[in-house]
Parts: structure tokens; C-alpha cells; sequence
């Protein structure tokens, strides 16, 4: 998070060839690099001392959430920054710390202005591009100031506790197939509340304790003189629900 938020992309590779300046006149005796790594460490430090005089200091910082939106598109919110001190303060950016539902952490970034006055209010809009629905937690909004070269930030910062919901991507529905009517009830598995009879016959069985006395089936009774039952094929009818989202937003 610190190789990302203090130090802006010039920053970073001027970093890495610092690195590497110094690693090199620490394994060889060549005076050029190690003449070139102590001027990059005496440039660095220079910046970074007079950034922390001119770092964000007495600014307030008013955090405006994005309303809900659908995966693939662009969430937008705004920052509000009003200057309460009295010298102006330059290269200002917003950033905000954004924990996602992957668990990652994104840092969506935005330019605010050369400078702002005392008592001046100024106000960006920062952008960020949400693949996967769920919910974005804000934690954090930071200030940052790259005076005077843009290489290192120095920043303020508030803590934040803010959250909005990326629904799934909707499509228009070109067709519904509906499948209505009557279906046959799988066996061993009841599906219908209540099963009556189905005008689909399928035989005939012998009568047991607990049968209906109404399915009895006289003609065999009669023909056999053993008490016999009808049996038919058990349906239900498809229930369909419908949902509709209400919300505006």
C-alpha cells in the first residue's frame, strides 16, 4: 500500500533506479555509480524535505458515496476539500482505499488542482470500474500532495465507513418459455402439496390396508373375488413465480 499511495508512477521507476544505483556501487568501486547513486539519494531527500514543509495540513475533507450500480459499469463519487489554513497548498489529488468483494483493495485516484486558497473549497469526481457484483466498503479517503516534482506524496487522511451495492448486470428478456399445464410427478418424490387423482390410468394392484375404499375396483373383485384398487399416474401443476424490483434506483 505505501509503494502505492506515497509515490506516483515517475516516483516508482525513479525508486527502482535508485535501488539499483546504490546495490551496484555496493558490490563494485566504479566512481560514476557510485557518484550517481549518492546524487540520486541527495535528490530524493531534498524532495522529500521540502514536501514535508508544503505537505496537506488543515483541510477538510467531505466524502460524497456513489449510489448503487450494476457489474461491468463505471461507480462514481465525489470529493469535497475546503482549505482551512492559511498557505496555499499544491498538487493536491484524491484517493480513496476501496476494499472489494474479492478481497482485494483498490486505490482509484483522481487529480484535484495546482493549488488551493485559504478558505477555497474544491471538489473532484473519482471513477471506478466494478467487475463483480457485491458490496464495495469504503475505508479510507486520502489527501495527497506531490509538491514540488510529483515523485512523493505526502497526505492526510479520514477514515471512512461507507458502502454501496453492485448488482448483478441486467439483460432485457427477448423470450420467455413458459412450460405450463399439467407434469408428471417424479417417482418417490412429492412435489405437490396435495396429490389427487389424475385422469391418467395406469392399472391395477391388490387392495391393501390404508387403500381408499373409493378406488376399489369392482370388476376385478368380482372376476377374482379379491379386493383390488385403481392406480394412476400422479401429476401437479407448475407453479410460476414472479419478482419485480421495485427501487427506483
Amino acid at each position: 500500500r505505501c509503494y502505492q499511495v506515497y509515490l506516483s508512477k515517475t516516483g516508482q521507476a525513479i525508486f527502482w533506479v535508485l535501488l539499483i544505483s546504490i546495490s551496484l556501487s555496493m558490490v563494485g568501486i566504479q566512481i560514476p555509480i557510485y557518484m550517481f547513486a549518492m546524487a540520486m539519494m541527495a535528490t530524493f531527500t531534498a524532495i522529500l524535505i521540502q514536501g514535508f514543509f508544503h505537505r496537506p495540513r488543515k483541510l477538510d475533507i467531505t466524502f460524497v458515496p456513489p449510489v448503487s450500480v450494476t457489474a461491468g459499469s463505471t461507480a462514481q463519487w465525489k470529493v469535497k476539500v475546503r482549505h482551512k489554513g492559511k498557505r496555499v497548498r499544491y498538487n493536491l489529488s484524491a484517493m480513496n482505499v476501496v476494499l472489494t468483494p474479492m478481497g482485494t483493495t483498490l486505490y482509484p485516484f483522481n487529480s484535484l488542482s495546482a493549488h488551493i486558497l485559504p478558505d477555497e473549497t474544491l471538489e473532484t469526481t473519482l471513477t471506478l470500474k466494478v467487475p463483480r457484483r457485491g458490496v464495495y466498503l469504503f475505508k479510507e479517503t486520502l489527501l495527497l500532495s506531490g509538491f514540488p516534482f510529483e515523485l512523493f506524496r505526502w497526505k492526510t487522511s479520514r477514515k471512512e465507513n461507507h458502502s454501496f451495492i453492485v448488482y448483478p448486470d441486467y439483460q432485457h428478456l427477448q423470450n420467455l418459455d413458459l412450460r405450463l399445464g399439467r407434469r408428471y410427478q417424479p417417482g418417490g418424490i412429492l412435489i405437490s402439496s396435495s396429490v389427487g387423482d389424475s385422469v391418467e390410468f395406469m392399472g391395477v394392484r391388490d387392495f391393501q390396508e390404508g387403500d381408499n375404499p373409493r378406488h376399489v375396483y369392482w370388476p376385478a373383485l368380482a372376476k377374482t373375488g379379491k379386493p383390488a384398487v385403481k392406480e394412476f399416474h400422479e401429476e401437479y401443476f407448475v407453479r410460476l413465480g414472479l419478482v419485480i424490483d421495485g427501487e427506483t434506483s
